[in-house]
C-alpha cells in the first residue's frame, strides 16, 4: 500500500519539546498524527509519542548511534501491539535523509514497514 503524508514540526518550550502534526493519504483514506518529542535530561533520551485519529498510537525513544537516529518503540494499531524500530540515515548538512521502518509481532521477525525520504524545508515567510 502506498502512503503519502506530510509532517511539520516546531518547536516549542525553549526547543525542550518538539511537536509534529501530520496528514497520510493513502487508498484505505486519510489519517492526521500529532507527535510529542521530548528530551528526557536524566535518561538522555528523546521520547516520543505520537497519536492518530484512526486511533493508533506511538510510544517509544529516539536513540542515537553516531550522527544517525533509530526511533524504537510499540505501535498500536487495531488495538494490537507490534513492536517497531526505524533508523534513519541523514545526509552530511541534516536537511535530507531516509528510513526504513520495520515491525515485529514477537521482537524476532522483523518485517518491512514503510521506506521514507525527507527533506527540511525552510519555513514559510511570517505575514
Amino acid at each position: 500500500m502506498k502512503i503519502k503524508g506530510e509532517w511539520t514540526y516546531e518547536f516549542l518550550l525553549n526547543g525542550f519539546v518538539l511537536q509534529g502534526h501530520c496528514t497520510e493519504k493513502s487508498a484505505e483514506g486519510v489519517v492526521h498524527y500529532l507527535e510529542i518529542d521530548e528530551f528526557d535530561a536524566v535518561t538522555k533520551k528523546i521520547v516520543d509519542s505520537a497519536a492518530g485519529d484512526d486511533g493508533s498510537r506511538l510510544s517509544g525513544n529516539i536513540v542515537f548511534s553516531g550522527k544517525n537516529p533509530v526511533w524504537v518503540g510499540t505501535f498500536v494499531i487495531a488495538g494490537k501491539p507490534y513492536q517497531f524500530r526505524d533508523p534513519f540515515e541523514l545526509s552530511a548538512d541534516l536537511m535530507s535523509g531516509t528510513a526504513r521502518g520495520e515491525f515485529s509481532e514477537d521482537g524476532k521477525t522483523w518485517v518491512p514497514f514503510f521506506d521514507g525520504t525527507f527533506t527540511k524545508v525552510k519555513p514559510a515567510p511570517k505575514k
